[in-house]
């Protein structure tokens, strides 16, 4: 196995078996190129070493923009969430509508879907909830929906402490 020897630019670039070694002054790195430069000249390495040197500015400056467009597009999904929201409380109907179940749906073997089947105006329906709100929901108890364009969505005023209204709060 050979040696790696480092060099300046006033030499010679030094070509050990199957790489060169070349120390440039500009960017003050040292470059082991394969054996395709080999015949290269002093000046012509440095120009390929400006070369490559731009490319991965490029691909910097090319990641630096996937990541802002991918925090922009998180922004915009945040905004448009909070929009919807807004109209949902706005144009919907709050009510408070009592639980007269609750269980877990499963599709495709993996997804599970902790689910509160609500009564509302002589009409079982049916809500997805989170973990912790299916948790602390039990059978009697009221929770706080809107009802907009005829979907039941959980009122996004409260927190889900907030949105069950507990019938009897004995033995919890």
């Amino acid at each position: 196995m050979s040696e790696k020897k480092f060099i300046n630019l006033e030499k010679d670039p030094e070509y050990v078996d199957d790489y060169v070694v070349f120390k440039s002054t500009k960017f003050g790195k040292t470059y082991y190129l394969d054996s395709p430069v080999k015949e290269y000249t002093e000046y012509e390495l440095e120009e390929y070493i400006m070369k490559l040197e731009a490319y991965k500015k490029k691909r910097r400056k090319k990641a630096w923009m996937y990541v802002g467009i991918f925090v922009l597009f998180c922004l915009v999904l945040s905004v448009i969430e909070g929009y919807q929201n807004d109209e949902l409380v706005k144009n919907g109907k709050v009510k408070e509508v009592m639980v007269l179940g609750k269980h877990i749906e499963e599709e495709y073997i993996i997804l599970k879907h902790p689910t509160l089947e609500l009564f509302d105006n002589n009409k079982m329906k049916k809500i997805w909830v989170k973990q912790e709100l299916y948790d602390k929901v039990y059978p009697t108890d009221k929770v706080r929906i809107i009802e907009y364009k005829g979907e039941v969505k959980l009122d996004p005023r409260y927190e889900d402490k907030d949105l069950v209204i507990q019938k009897y709060k004995f033995g919890r």
